[in-house]
Order: C-alpha cells, then structure tokens, then sequence
C-alpha cells in the first residue's frame, strides 16, 4: 500500500494544482527573451487537471514455483483502480495485471 499526499506543483509552464483545475492556462510567449525551449514561439495551452498525489494505492505479487526451475506469478498494480497522476500532463495510472511465467535455463545458471 502507498499513500501520496495532494500537492500543488508549478515548474515553469507546467501546472498541475487546485487554482484554475480542469481549465487550460495559457502561457504567452516572453518577447524580450530568445526563442528557445524555455521561450517557445507560440503561447502554450496546458491542460491543468488539479493537484499531483492525493491518492492510495494497492499492489499485489504473487508467485509460486512450480519445479526448481519453473517460476509462475502474477502481479496487479493499482488494484482498487484509484486515480493515480504522478505527472504534470499525463493520464492517470490505471489498473495494470501481469501474468509470467518464468524458466531458468539450468547451462545458464
């Protein structure tokens, strides 16, 4: 289990915060400074889709072996399927299974 506080974060254009959630913030281009990557030639329009963090999540791993050198297991990530944002402009995490099967290779090991 994990818990992640809710923060508001602002790291030159981007913004991911309470103040203007779910609107775009427009970023105008800065004309006394040098086109560049911190001085885009056009405004920016990020979408701000509220705080980073305030969430709980739930993961589970399992796995058995089933001889010596066969390994089965399974694993869910984000099992309550809460929505998780980590990143400025990214979409949530959603709920991730996995399924492997694993075999070592005995001339290897």
């Amino acid at each position: 289990m994990r818990y992640v506080s809710a923060y508001d974060f602002i790291s030159g254009v981007h913004f991911a915060g309470r103040f203007g959630e779910g609107t775009r913030t427009i970023v105008p281009r800065d004309p006394s400074q040098p086109l560049g990557p911190t001085n885009p030639a056009a405004a920016t329009f990020l979408f701000n889709r509220g705080p980073l963090g305030g969430f709980v999540t739930v993961d589970l791993n399992l796995g058995i072996n089933i001889t010596k050198d066969l390994l089965f297991s399974v694993s869910a990530t984000n099992l309550l399927n809460t929505v998780q944002r980590e990143m400025v402009a990214s979409p949530a995490i959603p709920r991730f299974l996995l399924a492997e099967v694993r075999y070592k290779i005995p001339a290897f090991y």
